[in-house]
């Protein structure tokens, strides 16, 4: 069983149900969330971190503890894997942890690097994800660089470790979602940057249509959130 861990506060039901994963997707950095939850809960399981472009890396020991191997980042390029300062990121990472970059079997699920206004003008009118994409780049070429360290991306780090995990493990017949919040209720764990809401409207209205597609597409998957913060309805969708 598979589940993908955000930062919400409706992260601290994962206590109550990690004895049935055996694959856990952390999302960006998780070292206040690890202690919070405790190691126990991540005690023989393959556990594999999703960055974006931050100050993200854990601390060497709960790698070493979680026998973490892999970190795939949002980055096209390992070598262009910096901050949005330009400070590397790849030596901030223990040698023996396996920094990937997106897998090219997802560059095609990738949005289009451009305004979120752009792309949640239209989001509504399609009703899968390979369509909207697919109107974006056609409509807007000259927006889609493909220089850009990252010439796709997602809304969020939380959608990319959904999508990548439902991806990677075809045959799954159900996962889960703890602390996707949808910034509504603000982190489990303090952060200098702790926020309620996400910075921007449109991006979040992309979050949000882009987990129905990945529900709608997914259809034998049971999708389990401990959140209900999306406040959606779907057959194959259940809040816990």
């Amino acid at each position: 069983m598979i589940a993908v861990l955000g930062r919400g506060k409706s992260l601290k039901k994962y206590k109550k149900f990690s004895d049935l994963f055996d694959t856990v997707y952390l999302c960006n950095s998780f070292k206040k969330e690890i202690e919070y939850l405790g190691k126990k809960h991540f005690k023989n399981k393959i556990v594999i971190q999703v960055v974006g472009r931050a100050s993200v890396q854990l601390k060497d020991s709960q790698y070493k503890k979680l026998r973490i191997k892999k970190v795939y980042t949002n980055c096209y390029d390992i070598k262009k894997f910096k901050t949005g300062s330009g400070k590397n990121l790849v030596e901030k990472f223990p040698s023996y942890v396996n920094l990937k970059e997106v897998p090219f079997y997802m560059r095609k699920r990738a949005y289009p690097w451009m305004d979120w206004k752009i792309i949640a003008k239209h989001i509504d009118n399609f009703n899968k994800q390979d369509d909207i994409i697919s109107f974006l780049k056609k409509k807007y070429s000259d927006k889609d660089k493909d220089e850009h360290t990252f010439p796709g991306t997602w809304p969020t780090c939380g959608n990319y470790a959904l999508d990548l995990a439902l991806n990677q493990n075809k045959n799954i017949d159900s996962i889960y979602l703890f602390g996707l919040d949808f910034y509504k209720k603000g982190y489990l764990t303090p952060w200098k940057r702790d926020r309620n809401t996400i910075s921007s409207k449109y991006k979040e209205k992309v979050m949000i249509s882009h987990i129905k597609y990945l529900i709608k597409e997914f259809f034998n998957v049971n999708f389990y959130f401990s959140s209900r913060e999306i406040n959606i309805d779907f057959p194959n969708l259940f809040y816990i």
